[in-house]
């Protein structure tokens, strides 16, 4: 199997929330772009392991990967990685307590991807940004951002993310149909694809809300 092959394939099992899998062929495609000075696969890479280390948890370890692949970005004056780079750093500054780095950083993320006019960026920026604006309680603010996602959804993924922050956010506001209606929109959205950790996510959500209103 190829280096690129691999790391495809890890991108597939972090996607599946099979990390343990997505850890071993990225570990093992790395050193090969290293080997070879492929630096876009390799500052790929060292995004995916971060991507994964936050999934698990790992924030120590996701912020040393995701500064790797933040300086790679800037020494391959790649305007659209160091996007995706600000992006990271901000999910980490938030995981770490740093609400108002975690902020700055993400409008700086959507600043750059409109720049370089990533739609896929922009659309994973705002719905990001409509993420913290909820869990700091800016409902009004994450109304916003969420409008200005909702052009540049692009893919399935981002639109089960979409519909999925509409729940969430009509949870923190009381409405307890919006938030079943959103729900299920995400789940219809990430059913389209192999998003299977996002999928399960959604069915907990729901196994709750309905126990919460007493229907099976």
């Amino acid at each position: 199997m190829s280096a690129v092959s691999g790391y495809h394939l890890a991108e597939l099992y972090q996607s599946l929330g099979r990390y343990h899998d997505a850890l071993r062929y990225v570990n093992e495609a790395y050193p090969v772009f290293e080997e070879y000075g492929d630096e876009g696969y390799l500052a790929d890479s060292w995004n995916l392991l971060g991507a994964i280390y936050f999934m698990c948890h790992d924030y120590e370890g996701a912020d040393e990967w995701f500064r790797k692949y933040a300086r790679k970005a800037i020494e391959l004056e790649d305007s659209t990685r160091i996007a995706v780079a600000l992006g990271n750093l901000s999910a980490y500054s938030y995981a770490a307590g740093d609400t108002l780095r975690a902020v700055t950083l993400q409008k700086d993320a959507i600043d750059m991807s409109i720049a370089v006019s990533d739609t896929s960026l922009i659309a994973r920026n705002y719905l990001n940004m409509a993420a913290l604006s909820i869990n700091m309680e800016r409902y009004d603010d994450a109304r916003h951002y969420l409008s200005e996602a909702r052009p540049y959804l692009s893919d399935t993924e981002k639109e089960g993310h979409y519909y999925l922050n509409l729940y969430v956010l009509s949870r923190a506001e009381g409405d307890t149909d919006a938030a079943l209606s959103y729900l299920r929109m995400a789940i219809e959205s990430y059913g389209k694809g192999e998003f299977d950790r996002d999928l399960l996510d959604c069915y907990v959500r729901l196994v709750d809300i309905l126990d919460e209103e007493g229907k099976e």
